[in-house]
């Protein structure tokens, strides 16, 4: 899961994609508050129960969506992908 990801590595480059994280060699551009900040402050701001995990190249974001719609299960958030010109929207 995400937090034993941040625990163990804290951030991750894969095949030139950044999956954001809160490592102590994080810079800006890897860390995930950073990303929250610059995407919740945006003109069109991303919704508050979306964590971005990993840009896209062209705006958008792969997050985990906290806001429960997916099911009860404690723990389980699934991840999509937030569309930057439909803030509203998850693919």
């Amino acid at each position: 899961d995400y937090l034993q990801f941040l625990t163990q590595c804290g951030w991750a480059e894969i095949d030139g994609n950044i999956l954001y994280g809160l490592g102590p060699d994080a810079t800006q551009a890897e860390s995930v508050l950073e990303a929250i900040r610059f995407e919740r402050a945006a003109l069109i701001p991303m919704c508050d129960d979306l964590v971005p995990l990993m840009p896209d190249g062209a705006g958008n974001h792969y997050c985990l969506d906290l806001s429960g719609h997916y099911g009860k299960r404690i723990g389980h958030h699934p991840i999509v992908l937030w569309l930057h010109d439909h803030p509203r929207k998850a693919a």
